[in-house]
């Protein structure tokens, strides 16, 4: 068996990892925490990670901390933790303890920009006149309003974390379970109860009909359906209610979907933004007989960087270096995080000589801007496909297309790059015995 480098792929995971001991210290951190909380490592294990806890918090970690030392996993478990300037992150926790040497071994996720989107939305349906709730894929229930406490008679203690069959009729809860994995399998907003009644049961038992409004949301730990429930009985003021609760949905799907599709440290759009604007405009630009290229930019030995002034400084470095390259872009052009320092841009109906000429003049940009601490620099590789009548005949998947400009864009870096750095070269312009087959 092969051996790998397990130390360094601890130590470069996006994720917080730790190894921490039942005496309440970190062992050993990976830079992530350092990234995200703004501590260096040695403050960080030198004193009870519990003093990093915001106070409202501690009462519940230390429970979860009692349920470690008894051997019990942690799975999904949330307290905020303080950083260096002050200010609080969320942050959720899975960790798994080992009782022979008294360690814990946990993986933290950093969660503070989703709480907030899930709090401004927790908002709207707590102000809500409709009874609404947020179930999970599993059927449990996370989060109720008030209308739903008196639509029920239960209090929210009581529904949060129990199953939604709860409030279904016994005789109806296997069909309801098989009508939940059923929309599960193909979410979309749409209403469960349309053109037949739907029974409720409160908590004495008593039945009554309703309508029940379906919005799926995807969230980064998984799949949520926001359901609102109205009693018939309530007809007169349904179409009202409903057309309210409409437009507040739809503004908090609009923010969830922001989350989902921006990169949150530079609000560029993400890699999976990326690759689905990559194929669509391939599919576009063949159908049309266009040009279509892309850049590749990565940023200049910005892992010294990093190293010298520190993750914090490194990160307002990526926040300026991709606000100077948005102002460059055209509204047609895709401009993405592609993954740590790296960027890409998207360009249709632009031909190579175009594409070089916009990527030169990022280059200079990003070269004369006046920097804080020290000049930094980027390396650009543009590439191209020009599509005819005849390319459009053929039958090839996008991917290959794909494949190609991205092959192509990444040997133009890497000549960049070889060539001393801080300048942009198309693949046209590489000799052929630099290019790789």
């Amino acid at each position: 068996m092969p051996k790998y480098n397990f130390e360094r792929f601890f130590d470069l995971s996006p994720d917080m990892l730790c190894i921490a001991g039942l005496d309440g210290f970190f062992k050993c951190i990976n830079h992530s925490f350092q990234r995200v909380l703004g501590w260096k490592f040695e403050e960080l294990i030198s004193q009870p990670f519990i003093k990093f806890v915001h106070p409202d918090d501690v009462a519940a970690t230390v429970r979860e901390i009692e349920k470690l030392d008894k051997g019990i996993s942690t799975i999904s478990f949330q307290n905020r933790y303080r950083c260096l300037d002050g200010t609080y992150r969320c942050l959720r926790w899975t960790a798994f303890p080992e009782k022979e040497t008294g360690s814990l071994f946990a993986v933290a996720h950093e969660i503070t920009d989703l709480m907030e989107v899930i709090e401004r939305l927790y908002l709207v349906v707590e102000a809500s006149p409709t009874a609404m709730m947020t179930v999970d894929r599993n059927g449990t229930i996370r989060l109720v309003n008030q209308a739903v406490e008196q639509l029920f008679n239960y209090s929210r203690d009581d529904l949060i974390g129990e199953s939604i069959e709860i409030l279904v009729p016994t005789s109806s809860r296997v069909r309801h379970q098989q009508d939940r994995a059923t929309f599960f399998g193909n979410p979309q907003m749409r209403s469960m109860g349309a053109g037949r009644h739907l029974k409720a049961m409160r908590r004495d038992g008593s039945e009554f009909p309703v309508e029940v409004g379906l919005n799926p949301v995807r969230l980064s730990d998984g799949e949520y359906v926001i359901a609102a429930i109205v009693d018939l009985t309530l007809q007169k003021n349904a179409e009202e209610k409903l057309t309210t609760l409409a437009k507040d949905l739809e503004e908090a799907n609009k923010k969830l979907l922001q989350l989902a599709s921006t990169d949150r440290l530079t609000a560029l759009c993400n890699r999976r933004v990326f690759d689905e604007r990559f194929e669509t405009q391939i599919r576009l630009m063949k159908r049309i007989s266009r040009s279509l290229s892309l850049l590749m930019i990565d940023i200049d030995y910005f892992k010294q960087y990093n190293d010298r002034y520190g993750h914090l400084a490194g990160d307002e470095a990526l926040k300026t270096v991709a606000s100077l390259l948005a102002k460059q872009v055209r509204a047609s052009d895709t401009l993405a995080r592609y993954g740590g320092e790296e960027f890409a841009v998207i360009l249709p109906d632009t031909t190579p000589s175009d594409a070089l000429q916009l990527a030169k003049r990022l280059q200079m940009i990003i070269h004369h801007h006046p920097w804080e601490k020290k000049r930094l620099t980027i390396s650009v590789g543009a590439s191209t496909l020009t599509f005819t009548e005849k390319t459009e005949k053929i039958t090839v998947a996008e991917v290959a297309y794909k494949t190609k400009l991205l092959s192509e864009a990444d040997q133009a870096l890497y000549h960049s790059k070889s060539s001393g750095r801080d300048r942009a070269i198309h693949f046209s312009e590489i000799g052929d015995s630099n290019k790789s087959t």
